[in-house]
């Protein structure tokens, strides 16, 4: 099994939920027991599936990061943009 495979596994909504659901310790030190771990079952594909679906996973978190990306620099030049046309307003250069 591809460690990237478990990794994955672990980041899922089902496994978060129920992860959560069985947790001990009190307010700030909570944490998932040992036994919930040892006995969650994590489906096993082929090793080709593995390869094929990891990388499909890294390829659409890179898409992602790119995107978030440019979404904050498109933010960053609407705020530069907006001061300038409130300073220009301001001025009565509009």
């Amino acid at each position: 099994m591809l460690p990237e495979w478990i990794y994955f596994a672990v980041l899922t909504e089902q496994f978060r939920v129920t992860g959560k659901e069985n947790m001990t310790g009190a307010g700030g030190l909570k944490r998932i027991p040992r036994p919930f771990l040892e006995e969650w079952k994590i489906p096993v594909p082929k090793l080709s599936v593995q390869k094929k679906q990891v990388t499909r996973i890294v390829k659409i978190q890179e898409e992602t990061k790119q995107l978030e990306n440019s979404i904050q620099d498109k933010l960053t030049n609407l705020k530069a943009l907006k001061s300038s046309l409130l300073d220009q307003a301001f001025k009565g250069e509009l």
